[in-house]
């Protein structure tokens, strides 16, 4: 008679039965919590996958880690920026890479651009959040 025994996949371990020195069998569990600005992450690394894509996947997560903490600190940035309550002395300019510039002091015109300027980077940081997977 074949007695197979099934993993619990909750528990790591054989619901039934014993190593052959007494202990109950158990699969060793990698885990560790990271808590960021927003979000707790449970990570549990995939020990199956080769070496390899292991290490390609830690160097995407140190990138996405940078590019976070850029947004982050550019949002900052932005939530420090105050309009005048006179509308004299506030200025926007654009500057592309041939030196051709776009120069406004319409408060109506800089309150939209700010307003697309702090939409657009929290939308970049949920983006990029939800890349961090492990």
């Amino acid at each position: 008679m074949n007695s197979s025994k099934t993993l619990d996949p909750k528990k790591g371990q054989q619901p039934e039965g014993k190593q052959g020195n007494g202990k109950p069998n158990q699969t060793p569990e990698i885990s560790k919590t990271v808590v960021t600005e927003k979000n707790t992450v449970e990570i549990t690394p995939s020990l199956s996958a080769p070496v390899n894509q292991r290490l390609q996947r830690v160097r995407e997560l140190y990138s996405l880690t940078e590019k976070h903490e850029k947004l982050i600190e550019t949002r900052e940035k932005l939530s420090r920026f105050k309009l005048s309550a006179t509308e004299i002395g506030d200025k926007v300019t654009l500057t592309d890479t041939h030196g051709n510039k776009f120069e406004t002091s319409n408060t109506a015109m800089i309150k939209d651009v700010y307003g697309l300027l702090k939409t657009s980077v929290d939308t970049l940081i949920t983006e990029v959040e939800s890349k961090i997977t492990f």
